[in-house]
């Protein structure tokens, strides 16, 4: 559904989308060959727990948290919710990762020189960056709310009075 309006616009926005998708899916592909070739290699560290850490980022990156309503005046709700569940999984895994990538994986300088500490760093920087645009977005959305809402009011006021 191409916008007759905005074609450019649209256009641009699809390739972004479909480059997002292709670089997510190269991402996950990449981090599991990681997974599997690094697996003896992580199984010999005893100290760092690098290897569960990237499995779990791979398999929570697959799937999104969503509350759905068909309450129209909770639908704002619900997508703060979501977005708030969101950050709290991401600030959950990156400090998990912190830990892992710059405190327990230094013991093992072979671990710390693989491509599976790479896509862990990977991981951890993008759960930071998600992390962050989550907490910022809900401040977003209930201005957003609160605006329109008095926009509203003003306009079914100012429809009273004509």
């Amino acid at each position: 559904m191409l916008s007759t309006e905005y074609p450019k616009t649209t256009i641009c926005l699809y390739t972004s989308l479909c480059i997002l998708y292709i670089s997510v899916f190269t991402f996950l592909i990449f981090g599991i060959i990681y997974l599997i070739e690094d697996y003896e290699l992580a199984k010999q560290c005893k100290q760092s727990n690098l290897w569960i850490y990237v499995l779990v980022s791979l398999i929570l990156s697959c799937f999104n948290v969503n509350f759905k309503t068909n309450d129209e005046k909770s639908k704002g709700l619900a997508s703060i919710i979501n977005l708030i569940l969101i950050a709290i999984i991401n600030l959950s895994l990156s400090i998990w990762g912190g830990l892992e990538l710059f405190q327990y994986s230094h013991s093992c300088t072979d671990l710390y020189q693989s491509h599976l500490w790479i896509i862990g760093l990977i991981s951890f920087i993008l759960q930071l960056i998600l992390c962050a645009i989550c907490f910022i977005s809900p401040f977003i959305l209930l201005c957003f709310i609160s605006v329109h809402e008095n926009n509203q009011e003003t306009i079914i006021q100012n429809d009273i009075h004509v």
